[in-house]
């Protein structure tokens, strides 16, 4: 027994031993001993490599056999390394600077940089489209770090939270993952994530996907969302010469291919284009690297600058792809400076994959579950850089206070501080309270959105509690109960609505509510308690105008295909007129500071307390479809995230109005939406339309509330939202016959701002927009304005006007919920 158990040992210690990879590393240094961090290192006629890590430390696994290594960075000159590798080997290696030799140039001619890139631009097109098809694997990684900021802030205590050292520095965020991209033309990608790691809160600036980090200079223009909403445009674009001016600096010799240095510079700071250095191959024309800055005159958000690195490797004869592609950004926000860089590592290329029939659909990255349940064991097997050692701490303390927090001692604890109230958060963004295993949520609002004052009620309260809990399979229910009291009536509506998401991947839920409630008589309403209370006390200009509903509802929505998304809903409710308080109680109509009678809550006729409408009873049915052509998404192990568009969507709607079981109307509604947000328009930033047509197929008996209602901008304060207007009367606009509504919104992304001196430097970005309505009821309605933003915060100054009569002129501040 004893001999059989030391022969399967013997066997189990030799399989493990084979499997085993032998481990190349070592340290790059220049000539006088500096460490060279993000150096390419790659095993030559293959795409099996890596990069060196911050300190300049890299390792490589490979099986036992003789490799040459190939070490490239840009500005250092390419040398290879002759390896018999049979066990774990350090390797050091010295890089010497790159020789670059200068032509003679005519001193009439133009630089001869300008022939060279015209080459280049002639042979864009080609190598954008020279790769039909391949497949690599992708490792990615990124670290975000706080440089410095104000010591009044970085007390003790937020030194240790943080786990930054003394001087206020340290890791902030850290990630990695390893994915496989599949790529068969620019449509038609798919990446499936196998492993991912993160430590720390997610950083604004985030490429931490393959799709994210992919970048060709081979296309005309370069976007990013998350760094500005405007294109830029490549060194080698067809236009690229009205954007740029170019010198020569030099070529080399590697490895019997003379390499031209070119040094790109924008023409115009606030232009959207780069600065630096691209290389080029003689003769082919291709990108061989390039290194590029962009800046903050160039409006780009979040950070003051960021560099792009990206080297190429041959894949084959004649092909040449990326090796790696970095990101490296810092700025500067309240006084703390942060930096950090996301980089992708490319590998294993494959130009014939030979992709079954089906893997390209909609679905443009998969993220099963076991992807973030990779222990510690296999990232030291699989990751190509190797970490810092201050990453490597950065990554225990995480992980050790991972273990912690399960424990229940930590749980309560970190209930506890969590959960504390505090008075001015509350006041801001109400209170949230977290069970301490983090599935479930109770909220109570701000004050502001409690109290409350309007002509109907007059002083009253709005409490609107929300109880929320998570399942790990994305599902989720959600109930708000609403108390409303209105003092002066002495009279209480109650309600509740709870909705169910029982299958995320095909966004379904089931929804409804049933109650009492006050509401506005515009159904597309967009003004709040909070902001119509300030309007009538300091104003004395009430917005809302109520009526009161006794309703029962009840909903459901889902996809049936993908980006095909029905959503239906039935009500019965009974509905009544209101007056303001004075009217219904013995006073009289107060008069208004201004010498002005108050307003009646009627919006089509404010001198006269006649009700609107009689008090009915209905049951109604609402439906929509949503188409979004080539909607792709991300299917992740708790739901479905869809990504942006490029396309418009349209929605078809249908209402019905029922005279069964009491009901007193009986109308049918249609119509149909075209829109779109965010449609790029390059370096002239973007634009988002919403267009709108329809009409009631019978009006035999409806009521106010039924009527065909539009979202309008009266108050000061103005929610942007796609489809609203900014200066429209909402109520007196309502139709019950047909109607046509447009919206058209342009943001330059600072295109014309950026080129006055000093405001450029503010970084802001100019909008220009237009809205119109027409319906048989009343005169075209029609408004124009134009505004400047910066981050959050836009203020817009705008026209509106009644046929040809302008009937308002103003300022509005903007926001988007």
């Amino acid at each position: 027994m004893l001999k059989t158990l030391c022969c399967i040992w013997v066997m189990l210690f030799s399989v493990c031993a084979f499997a085993q990879q032998p481990d190349v590393s070592g340290t790059i240094t220049d000539q006088a001993g500096n460490r060279l961090p993000f150096t390419a290192v790659f095993v030559k006629n293959t795409t099996i490599g890596t990069l060196s890590n911050e300190r300049g430390n890299y390792h490589l696994a490979l099986k036992p056999g003789n490799y040459t290594l190939v070490y490239q960075l840009i500005g250092q000159r390419q040398t290879s390394a002759e390896i018999n590798l049979q066990k774990d080997t350090v390797l050091n290696v010295v890089l010497l600077p790159e020789i670059y030799h200068l032509k003679k140039a005519k001193v009439t001619g133009e630089d001869p940089a300008y022939a060279m890139i015209r080459k280049a631009m002639a042979k864009r097109r080609f190598f954008k489209k020279q790769v039909k098809n391949y497949s690599c694997k992708v490792y990615l990684k990124g670290v975000q770090k706080l440089v410095s900021g104000p010591k009044r802030y970085l007390g003790d205590s937020v030194l240790k939270a943080l786990s930054l050292n003394k001087n206020g520095s340290g890791i902030l965020y850290e990630t990695e993952a390893n994915s496989q991209l599949n790529y068969a033309g620019s449509t038609k990608i798919k990446e499936i994530l196998k492993a991912s790691r993160a430590a720390g809160d997610h950083p604004s600036l985030n490429f931490n996907r393959a799709i994210d980090i992919q970048t060709s200079f081979y296309d005309n223009l370069l976007h990013w969302d998350a760094l500005s909403n405007r294109s830029f445009v490549s060194p080698i674009a067809s236009n690229a010469m009205g954007f740029y001016r170019y010198k020569f600096r030099g070529d080399f010799t590697e490895n019997g291919r003379l390499v031209h240095k070119i040094e790109v510079i924008a023409k115009r700071k606030s232009d959207p284009s780069f600065n630096g250095f691209i290389y080029l191959e003689d003769g082919q024309w291709r990108l061989h690297s390039l290194n590029l800055k962009l800046f903050k005159l160039a409006n780009i958000s979040f950070v003051d600058s960021l560099q792009i690195t990206q080297q190429f490797i041959p894949v084959a004869d004649s092909v040449w792809l990326p090796s790696s592609t970095r990101f490296n950004y810092r700025g500067k926000i309240l006084g703390f400076i942060f930096s950090g860089y996301f980089e992708g590592i490319y590998a294993d290329y494959n130009l014939q994959p030979g992709f079954p029939p089906d893997l390209f659909d909609n679905q443009i990255m998969e993220i099963p579950k076991q992807a973030f349940r990779k222990d510690t064991l296999y990232w030291n097997a699989n990751r190509p850089i190797p970490l810092t050692r201050p990453e490597e701490i950065y990554y225990y303390n995480k992980d050790s206070l991972g273990r912690k927090r399960q424990s229940n001692q930590y749980l309560d604890s970190a209930q506890k501080i969590n959960n504390h109230f505090l008075f001015v958060p509350w006041l801001l963004n109400g209170y949230n309270v977290r069970s301490k295993d983090g599935k479930q949520l109770y909220n109570i609002q701000s004050p502001k959105d409690i109290v409350f004052y309007n002509s109907v009620e007059r002083w009253g309260i709005n409490l609107a509690p929300r109880y929320k809990r998570f399942a790990p399979n994305g599902k989720t229910l959600d109930i708000r109960p609403v108390l409303r009291y209105s003092f002066a009536r002495e009279l209480l509506n109650a309600n509740v609505y709870a909705s169910y998401r029982y299958n995320p991947a095909k966004q379904a839920s089931f929804y409804g509510k049933i109650g009492s409630d006050f509401l506005d008589l515009n159904n597309s309403g967009n003004v709040s308690l909070f902001i119509n209370t300030l309007s009538f006390l300091f104003t004395e200009h009430n917005l809302l105008k109520f009526y009161q509903s006794r309703f029962v509802q009840g909903g459901t929505q889902g996809e049936v295909e993908n980006g095909i998304l029905l959503n239906g809903f039935m009500e019965y409710s009974d509905r009544r007129s209101l007056n303001n308080f004075y009217k219904d109680s013995t006073q009289v109509t107060p008069i208004l500071r201004n010498g002005i009678r108050e307003q009646s809550n009627n919006p089509l006729d404010p001198g006269s307390d006649v009700p609107l409408f009689p008090r009915y009873q209905s049951l109604s049915f609402s439906g929509s479809a949503t188409f979004t052509f080539n909607q792709q998404y991300t299917q992740r192990p708790d739901g479905k995230y869809i990504e942006p568009s490029p396309y418009p969507r349209i929605r078809i709607n249908y209402r019905k109005g029922f005279p069964v079981v009491g009901s007193d109307v009986n109308y049918d509604f249609t119509s149909v939406d075209f829109f779109q947000d965010r449609l790029r328009m390059g370096i002239y930033g973007y634009s988002s339309y919403f267009f709108s047509g329809g009409t009631f197929l019978n009006h035999k008996k409806l009521y106010y509330p039924d009527y065909k209602q539009f979202r309008g901008g009266q108050p000061f304060v103005f929610d942007s939202s796609l489809g609203s207007f900014h200066y429209l009367n909402y109520y007196v606009y309502s139709t019950n016959r047909s109607y046509l509504e447009g919206h058209f919104e342009h943001n330059f992304g600072g295109y014309f701002l950026n080129r006055m001196p000093f405001i450029r430097k503010l970084r802001l970005e100019e909008i220009i927009g237009g809205s119109f309505l027409t319906q048989r009821i009343r005169d075209n309605y029609h408004e124009f304005y134009f505004g400047i933003k910066k981050l959050l915060i836009r203020f817009d100054y705008g026209f509106a006007f009644d046929g040809h009569s302008k009937i308002y002129q103003g300022f509005r501040y903007v926001y988007s919920l």
